[in-house]
C-alpha cells in the first residue's frame, strides 16, 4: 500500500507541471477519508481546483480511500480545508419501530386518536401515555408486540429491515428520513407485515413530518378474529437525530 501511495504522489507531482517547480518547491499530502469515497471527493476537488485555477493536482487512491494533493503549500492547505469539510459524517437519524397487534379502538381508548386517522404524530406527553398503555395492554394480553426493530439511517437515504420469514410471519420495512432546515424530519415509512396465521401481507405506510424525539403512529386496516372480535395493526415510529461527528 505504501508503494501504491508513493507512486500516486509522484503522479500528482508530475501533474503539477513545471509551473509549481519554478515558483516554489512542490509539496504533497495524503488524506485518509472516513465518510466519503475518494473518487467522489477527488472529482469535486478537481472541479474546484480547475474553476479557481489553483496549482494543485488531485489524485484518488480508491483502495485505501485516500486523496493525494500535490502543489504549492498555500493552495494545498486551501484544498485540504475543502476536503475536510466534504468528509464530514452526514446527518443521521435513529428510527425505533414498534409493530403491534391490538384490539380495534386501542388508540381511542387511551385517548390518543379520534377514530378516523390512518396516521398521526403524538406530543411527548401522548408518547409517554402510549408507552404506558402498551405496557399495560401486554400485561393484560390485549396487546401483542410483533416486532421491535431499530435502524440508523443517513439523511436522504433509505434504511431497510427484514425480520422473520416472508413465507410464514415477519416484517419488512423501508424508512427514508429527510431532515429539513428547521430540524424536523419528513419520514417516509413503508411496512409489510405477515402474521403468524399465514394470512395475506398487510401494508401500512405513511409520509409525515416528525420533530426530533417525536413519535409517528400508523394504523393498518381492521380485521375480524376467529372469536368474533376486531383487531388492528399499529406501527409506532420514534425519530431521534444523531449529533454530528465533531472529529
Amino acid at each position: 500500500m505504501a508503494l501504491r501511495v508513493h507512486v500516486a504522489i509522484l503522479a500528482a507531482l508530475a501533474l503539477c507541471g513545471p509551473a509549481v517547480a519554478q515558483s516554489t518547491k512542490p509539496e504533497a499530502s495524503v488524506h485518509k477519508l472516513r465518510n466519503i469515497a475518494a473518487a467522489d471527493a477527488a472529482s469535486a476537488l478537481t472541479a474546484y481546483v480547475d474553476k479557481n485555477k489553483l496549482p494543485v493536482a488531485v489524485v484518488a487512491e480508491p483502495i485505501s480511500n485516500c486523496v493525494m494533493l500535490a502543489g504549492e503549500a498555500a493552495p494545498i492547505q486551501q484544498v485540504a480545508r475543502l476536503l475536510a469539510s466534504l468528509d464530514k459524517q452526514p446527518p443521521m437519524v435513529v428510527v425505533k419501530m414498534i409493530v403491534m397487534d391490538a384490539a380495534a379502538g386501542f388508540a381511542e381508548d387511551t385517548g390518543l386518536a379520534e377514530g378516523a386517522e390512518t396516521h398521526w404524530v403524538l406530543t411527548p406527553r401522548e408518547a409517554r401515555m402510549l408507552t404506558g398503555a402498551i405496557r399495560s395492554g401486554k400485561e393484560r394480553g390485549k396487546v401483542d408486540v410483533l416486532s421491535h426493530p431499530q435502524l440508523v439511517v443517513a439523511n436522504n437515504n433509505t434504511g431497510v429491515v427484514q425480520m422473520g420469514s416472508a413465507e410464514t410471519s415477519g416484517l419488512a420495512a423501508r424508512v427514508t428520513p429527510r431532515i429539513g432546515s428547521d430540524g424536523a424530519v419528513l419520514m417516509r415509512v413503508e411496512t409489510q407485515i405477515r402474521r403468524p396465521s399465514g394470512g395475506k401481507v398487510e401494508e401500512v405506510h405513511a409520509t409525515e413530518k416528525v420533530t426530533d424525539g417525536g413519535t409517528l403512529v400508523m394504523r393498518g386496516a381492521s380485521m375480524k378474529t376467529a372469536e368474533g372480535g376486531t383487531r388492528e395493526t399499529l406501527v409506532i415510529v420514534t425519530v431521534n437525530l444523531v449529533a454530528p461527528d465533531k472529529k
